[in-house]
């Protein structure tokens, strides 16, 4: 049997592949981070690729300080850094605590505040960091530590770091413990723990 139409069906596979072949050619392109990325992560050398997976993509990068750089000696300090003038998309901080916090003690807190509903956490093996859906907090003991306003020694001290990029930090919830992890001993050496 004879196809009535060839013509018909050779134009409809010749516009179906041109269309297909716009879409692919003008599809949207991948935003960039266009930024320098800090030579220091809030005072703290660790090298950029470690930190690069939690900037997203813009053309300016702006960090806010919240008490210091993390070895500066503080009892609480931190960094918040913000793309394009907007909110914070990474904050990162550490606080001395009166007595011997747990990672898990800290994650709870701060899924309920920042969890944006999810408050399940997983703690590493060791107990001393736990991640989130936002963020990561690892944990040491700086007994003797002196506090700079209420003459009360603490005893141990937290990394935290939340992370608002990427959205679901499901697949960087490991990466964002070891970051805390690599920063929980410079700040114990720059504090005499």
């Amino acid at each position: 049997m004879a196809d009535r139409y060839p013509s018909r069906r050779i134009s409809c596979a010749v516009l179906s592949l041109a269309v297909l072949l716009l879409t692919a050619c003008s599809g949207e392109t991948k935003p960039e981070v266009e930024y320098a990325l800090p030579d220091s992560f809030c005072g703290v050398q660790i090298g950029k690729e470690v930190i690069k997976p939690f900037f997203p993509p813009g053309s300016k990068l702006t960090k806010s300080e919240t008490g210091g750089d993390l070895v500066s000696g503080k009892y609480s300090s931190g960094c918040d850094y913000l793309v394009d003038d907007g909110a914070p998309t990474l904050m990162v901080s550490t606080f001395f605590h009166e007595d011997v916090q747990t990672a898990r003690q800290i994650a709870e807190g701060r899924a309920q505040r920042f969890g944006d509903g999810d408050t399940r956490i997983t703690v590493a093996a060791s107990g001393d960091a736990a991640s989130y859906s936002r963020g990561a907090v690892a944990v040491a003991e700086c007994p003797g530590y002196p506090s700079d306003t209420d003459d009360l020694p603490r005893e141990s001290f937290s990394v935290e770091i939340v992370a608002y990029y990427p959205k679901d930090l499901s697949k960087q919830g490991e990466a964002l413990t070891q970051l805390v992890r690599k920063i929980v001993p410079i700040v114990s050496k720059a504090n005499n723990c």
